[in-house]
C-alpha cells in the first residue's frame, strides 16, 4: 500500500527518519504518489535524506496548509507547480540545495506560481543556494508574518511595500548584527 491510496489522509508527518527517494528517478516520486490525498492538510518531511528534485508540477492537495520539507537534500529550482497550494499557510524549504531565483510570480493567483498562496503567513527559504533579487511580488503576501531568506546568494533591494512595511530593520539582520545594533 502507498500513502497515495489513503484518500482521506489529512496529516502526514514523517519527519526525522531516514527516508530516501527512489534512486531510479531524480524527481521526488513520493510526492507524486500523494496526488490522491485530496484532504491532506499537513505534509511534514523534514530531516530526511530524500536526495532528489521537486517534480516540476507538484499536484498536492489544494487543502494543504503546511508543507515542511526542511533539510531533505533537495536540489533544483523551486517548482512553479506549487501554485495549486492555494490554502497554504506555512511553506518551509530551508536547509536544502535549491538553486535559481525565487519565483517572481507570487502575486499571480492561480497562474502557475506559488503566488496563488496569498494567505501564506510563514515562508522559510533560508540556507539554500537561491540567487538573484528578492522579488517585489512577495509584497502581495499580505498575511506574511515570518520570512526567512537568510544564507542564500540574494542581492539588490529589499522590497518595501505590503508585508515588508511590518518588518523592522533588525529583522533583516543576523543575531550578531542585531546585538551590535543594540549596543
Amino acid at each position: 500500500m502507498t500513502f497515495g491510496n489513503l484518500e482521506f489522509l489529512q496529516w502526514l508527518d514523517l519527519e526525522g527518519n531516514i527516508l530516501i527517494n527512489d534512486p531510479s528517478t531524480p524527481e521526488l516520486s513520493f510526492l507524486t504518489s500523494l496526488t490522491n490525498c485530496k484532504l491532506l492538510i499537513v505534509l511534514a518531511l523534514a530531516n530526511n535524506p530524500l536526495n532528489g528534485i521537486f517534480p516540476p508540477f507538484v499536484k498536492l492537495s489544494t487543502t494543504l496548509e503546511v508543507l515542511e520539507v526542511t533539510n531533505c537534500k533537495i536540489t533544483g529550482m523551486i517548482p512553479r507547480g506549487l501554485s495549486n497550494l492555494s490554502s497554504l499557510i506555512s511553506l518551509s524549504l530551508s536547509d536544502n540545495d535549491l538553486t535559481g531565483p525565487i519565483p517572481d510570480t507570487f502575486h499571480k493567483f492561480g497562474q502557475g506560481s506559488i503566488g496563488s498562496t496569498v494567505s501564506l503567513e510563514y515562508l522559510d527559504l533560508s540556507n539554500n543556494i537561491l540567487s538573484g533579487v528578492i522579488p517585489k511580488s512577495l509584497e502581495a503576501l499580505s498575511y506574511l508574518k515570518y520570512l526567512n531568506l537568510s544564507y542564500n546568494r540574494l542581492e539588490g533591494e529589499i522590497p518595501s511595500r505590503g508585508a515588508f512595511t511590518n518588518f523592522t530593520a533588525q529583522s533583516f539582520c543576523t543575531m550578531l548584527d542585531s546585538a551590535e545594533l543594540l549596543s
